[in-house]
């Protein structure tokens, strides 16, 4: 693979894992787990749970 798939590839894992984080943070929630729960599970700031769970 080119350096510029490679790219593009990485990218788009990322874009999935956010997709999939964010899917993950909003049933946790809906739970009634907390966000510090959350974050340990999907091993990601407090902050950065919050901001994804406004998306």
């Amino acid at each position: 693979m080119c350096n510029v798939s490679e790219g593009v590839y990485e990218k788009g894992v990322e874009k999935g894992e956010q997709a999939t984080n964010i899917k993950t943070i909003k049933n946790a929630l809906a739970e009634g787990i907390s966000f510090e729960v959350i974050s340990r599970l999907v091993n990601l700031p407090v902050e950065e749970v919050k901001e994804l769970a406004k998306a």
